[in-house]
């Protein structure tokens, strides 16, 4: 297990947030004698530094690290859209860990997608498409997968509804699934309904509901994954296997309350359970609530979550690092100020994640990161 939490508790876990958002207009020649196209390219640049620490039983590391990330939106007509976003992490670490083996430095493709829109209504994805949008950490974490989406929504009024379906290829390791003998491609397809409702100019409400079903997942990832909390029979990579299927429903909710000009609140729960396997071993759950104190210079936004995820929900490979993957219970506590006159971010997080069910791979988990984002650079 601490291959793979090590890096990415360390080197993919970023609070980030838009610094620079720069329009520019560029003119392509398609050929000698083709009409010039004019183009809109629009884009982001994120910069993050982070100190942390992380002890597992005997396992432990420390790390500073510089996060980069720009994030390109080209806009090549109103109907056809390219999104690229990646991170680029450098970072200076000690990792004392069984299973450590991976490069701290690394290069991420979070998303690379093309989108046709024929209709204001509906939108229609293919690429690497990040699934940070289901807003379920136990069931997949922030990260891309190679596939095909659909979405269509309606807006009523101060009522969006909506529906959206994908077909994805999950993998170990970016696009590649690492195997050992011929293996099934693998398959992620998911499907849902959403709604966000305005109830008031202070009260916002917003949920989704989404079937899920993974197929045909590589030899490696269960391998791995049994490292990370989930039940898996074999021994060496090739013959490795899930003991369960994984398919049934996601479901995330949230609300934002705004009580005064000075004070807002969040709140937010994500319930994921697996219909492949019996009670007391199929279910994730987190809810989490943060406060915003805003005052003229600087915004105080404390958070507490709580959480658990018992051992088969999901596969553990693909899900948050951060809360420990699977077979875990435990609390989550942040910190974050904005500083408004310096354009700067701080935050500080705290997970303290206990085993469910006894392990040899896994321990009961402390982790603590200091984040400072710099907002606003200029080039």
């Amino acid at each position: 297990m601490r291959a793979i939490l090590a890096k990415f508790l360390f080197l993919n876990t970023f609070l980030v947030m838009p610094l620079m958002a720069v329009e520019s207009s560029s003119t392509t020649e398609l050929s000698d004698t083709a009409k010039p196209v004019k183009s809109k390219l629009s884009y982001v640049f994120n910069f993050s530094t982070k100190t942390a620490s992380y002890s597992e039983g005997e396992d432990n590391s420390s790390q500073v690290q510089l996060g980069f990330s720009p994030q390109l939106t080209f806009k090549f007509t109103p109907s056809f859209i390219i999104n690229a976003d990646t991170t680029m992490n450098l970072s200076s670490s000690r990792v004392q860990s069984r299973y450590s083996n991976e490069s701290n430095n690394n290069f991420v493709l979070n998303e690379l997608s093309m989108n046709y829109i024929p209709t204001e209504y509906a939108t229609f994805s293919l690429g690497a498409l990040n699934q940070s949008h289901l807003n379920s950490p136990f069931l997949v974490s922030g990260i891309s997968f190679p596939g095909v989406a659909a979405r269509i929504e309606k807006k009523i009024n101060s009522l969006t509804l909506g529906y959206k379906g994908q077909n994805l290829i999950p993998t170990s390791t970016s696009f590649d699934s690492d195997r050992t003998n011929k293996e099934e491609t693998p398959n992620l397809l998911t499907q849902g309904v959403f709604a966000k409702y305005d109830l008031s100019n202070s009260i916002r409400l917003g949920g989704q509901a989404n079937y899920f079903s993974f197929n045909n997942l590589p030899s490696i990832v269960a391998y791995d994954s049994k490292r990370l909390g989930n039940t898996v029979t074999g021994v060496a990579t090739g013959d490795s296997h899930f003991a369960n299927n994984f398919s049934g429903l996601s479901v995330s909710s949230y609300a934002n309350i705004d009580y005064n000009k000075n004070i807002e609140q969040n709140l937010s729960i994500s319930i994921v359970e697996n219909s492949q396997t019996e009670s007391g071993n199929n279910r994730a759950q987190m809810i989490e609530t943060n406060l915003s104190f805003k005052t003229k210079s600087v915004d105080y936004i404390p958070g507490v979550g709580v959480f658990y995820a018992e051992p088969d929900v999901s596969p553990a490979y693909y899900n948050t690092s951060l809360l420990g993957h699977n077979n875990r219970e435990g609390i989550k506590y942040s910190l974050r100020a904005v500083f408004k006159k310096i354009n700067l971010a701080v935050q500080a997080n705290y997970v303290d994640a206990k085993v469910i069910n006894e392990s040899i791979y896994q321990d009961d988990l402390t982790a603590v990161e200091l984040v400072m984002e710099m907002l606003n650079v200029k080039f």
